[in-house]
């Protein structure tokens, strides 16, 4: 009696449910395996013909005790096809059988309409997200399930009478790939006083996160610090969390640390990291309208900040356009905490920000009384979801600011017309960042004023103050701070 009811239309998977408990359903014979992080993701189309019953679209699996698992989501047609007012669909979690809701209103979709449904697998969860198909994935997924030992395979059934379901684009694909070399661990248990650093690396990946076995951390005081390849700091852990995953953190190599107090329960485990996970698959920034613009030339003495910000995002960075500003005009670009990202000065026309970890940052735009300029427009900015990159935040963990002033980095070194500089700060207080050729004479200005305790980035152009581009040599960058001054060299191929 199920005869046609799986058809190919206009290279479209139909399914009609056939109004008995036997729904039409289809079953994918793989499973995928949980450790590589498949994800699903399928576009979908409802009639409700019937308006009764429902319809499932899920992963299916058995765990570890043989017993069957079930996640995704469950499509309920409320009301009877007599009532036209009722072509809403509610969104149901099969784990537990509740409708999602949001602000207190559950949540639906219409009938009629092609919807994507995505499920992200990470070794600890599932993240379940359904969207208008063709827009831009949600940052917060519908339905997050913590299930973790089985693997998945695909399923959809087409309850109720006359209920037609559509599939097309369906997708399943293994994201990551493991690596079980890249390992590092701490004594077992772990030392007072006790630092230490490891780099994992796959070169030529996109992103990595790191799969710790076991992390047991006096809570609050012993902590592990994520960093990428460009020093930023990206998860602070602490305590007891046992098994665990970490955010994907972009580029080939990550850089782990561990820092403990005086003193800890001699009967810490400590941790390990039993393998790291990579990807080649390229980060995707999304795009938000942002308008902001100074004024056109702008004036003298002219000092103005902004805030963007994309709720839920995991980073964000903005575009400028038509950058041209004065010598001794400046933008400065921070995280919501006040850090110093980048500062940028002189004509660098169209350009992409700084990346700053977080879902805001602050624009601040300070002239002198001379050398007026365009100034810049802002059209969009974009940010980052946090299954590409994500900051824990644990704001017990203040002990993580420099215990030292200094400068730690100059990428690259030879640098030619354009450079970073990373500098680190131990305490808040008057703070002078100067190049100096090798006669001694300085010859530009990139700091001098107050600057916050913490970790510092910022991009020189290779020019003296007067705007011309240094000749080709050996320089010398100095920090100076109340307390202490560091100096180092980097050649200018100018």
């Amino acid at each position: 009696d199920m005869v046609g009811n799986l058809t190919l239309y206009n290279r479209t998977l139909k399914m009609i449910a056939n109004g008995n408990s036997d729904n039409t359903k289809i079953e994918y014979k793989t499973e995928y395996n949980r450790v590589t992080s498949p994800v699903m993701k399928t576009d979908f189309y409802l009639t409700g013909t019937d308006h009764t019953d429902s319809t499932f679209i899920c992963a299916e699996g058995y765990d570890s005790t043989g017993a069957k698992r079930i996640f995704g989501v469950v499509y309920c047609y409320p009301g009877s096809k007599d009532n036209s007012s009722e072509n809403k669909v509610y969104l149901v979690n099969p784990e537990n059988g509740k409708i999602a809701m949001t602000r207190g209103e559950r949540n639906s979709i219409d009938l009629n309409k092609w919807y994507t449904e995505e499920l992200v697998f990470e070794p600890e969860k599932i993240k379940c997200y359904v969207y208008e198909r063709g827009t831009t994935r949600p940052i917060t997924p519908l339905f997050v399930s913590n299930s973790a030992d089985w693997n998945p395979r695909l399923f959809a059934a087409a309850g109720g009478a006359d209920n037609i379901t559509y599939l097309d684009n369906t997708v399943m694909k293994e994201v990551y790939k493991t690596d079980n070399t890249q390992t590092a661990e701490t004594p077992h248990p772990y030392p007072n006083n006790y630092t230490n650093s490891w780099i994992l690396k796959s070169p030529g990946a996109s992103a990595i996160r790191l799969h710790f076995s076991d992390i047991s951390l006096e809570s609050g005081y012993d902590s592990i610090y994520i960093y990428d390849k460009n020093g930023s700091l990206w998860e602070a852990i602490t305590g007891n969390v046992g098994e665990y995953t970490s955010e994907m953190i972009p580029g080939d190599y990550v850089v782990l640390k561990i820092k403990t107090d005086q003193s800890n329960d001699s009967t810490q485990y400590g941790f390990k990291v039993d393998y790291i996970q990579y990807t080649d698959e390229k980060p995707v920034w999304n795009p938000v309208d942002e308008k902001i613009s100074t004024p056109h030339q702008y004036p003298n003495n002219y000092t103005k900040s902004w805030i963007v910000s994309k709720s839920g995002a995991a980073a964000i960075r903005v575009r400028f356009d038509n950058f041209s500003l004065g010598y001794g005009d400046v933008v400065n670009i921070y995280d919501s905490y006040g850090n110093l990202y980048a500062t940028y000065t002189g004509d660098l026309g169209n350009f992409t920000s700084v990346e700053i970890p977080g879902n805001s940052m602050k624009i601040e735009f300070i002239s002198d009384n001379a050398n007026q300029g365009y100034g810049f427009d802002i059209a969009h900015a974009e940010y980052l979801t946090p299954d590409w990159q994500g900051v824990k935040e644990i704001k017990k963990l203040n002990n993580n600011k420099p215990t030292i002033s200094k400068i730690s980095g100059i990428y690259p070194n030879p640098m030619r017309s354009n450079g970073t500089i990373k500098f680190s700060l131990a305490n808040t207080g008057k703070v002078s960042l100067n190049v100096y050729n090798d006669a001694g004479r300085r010859v530009s200005v990139l700091v001098n004023g107050e600057v916050k305790a913490g970790y510092h980035i910022i991009r020189w152009n290779g020019k003296d103050d007067n705007g011309k581009l240094l000749p080709h040599g050996t320089y010398f960058i100095r920090l100076k701070t109340e307390k202490s001054a560091d100096v180092k060299k980097v050649v200018v191929l100018n």
